[in-house]
């Protein structure tokens, strides 16, 4: 089997009919070689409501790729690979309510097809953006008894719950 460098190349078979010893070749066929980047997002899955996160990509070519970053398509979705329609290196999101998003991210090198699955490289990351809620009343005690004199006065603690203090 033969390997190529990346590239655009129109190749045949050679074929030899072992029983009559006939020699023929195939029609020929274009084969596009390409790397396939590797890629991961770094980002929160937790934001609050009103705030916004720039979602990045780590982006890693093959060693022996000619290619630079500069050559690699970078496509954002924030609806689990229905669509992308953000293109980039970065994603800002925003949200002024709670919501969750399925974050993809997928990169090919400019030479790959569009269409090939197989030339993408995805990273996935659920994003939850979430209200502030304040602390409910907490009552902080040990957990083991250590003596006499521990004593936690109830009406006290119904009052902060009462008043949500």
């Amino acid at each position: 089997m033969q390997t190529f460098e990346e590239g655009v190349y129109q190749v045949r078979a050679h074929v030899t009919n072992r029983h009559s010893g006939l020699e023929s070749y195939t029609e020929a066929v274009e084969v596009i070689a390409y790397p396939v980047p590797k890629l991961s997002i770094l980002g929160t899955q937790t934001v609050f409501v009103g705030d916004s996160w720039t979602y990045e990509v780590d982006l890693a070519l093959p060693e022996d790729t000619a290619a630079q970053p500069d050559d690699v398509v970078i496509e954002w979705s924030e609806d689990r690979g229905e669509t992308w329609p953000h293109r980039g290196p970065t994603l800002t999101l925003t949200r002024d309510h709670e919501d969750r998003i399925g974050l993809q991210v997928r990169a090919r090198t400019n030479i790959a097809p569009e269409d090939d699955r197989d030339a993408y490289a995805i990273d996935r990351l659920g994003v939850e953006f979430r209200d502030v809620h304040p602390h409910g009343p907490a009552c902080a005690a040990p957990a083991r008894r250590t003596g006499p004199g521990l004593h936690l006065h109830r009406p006290a603690i119904d009052a902060v719950s009462r008043h949500g203090l």
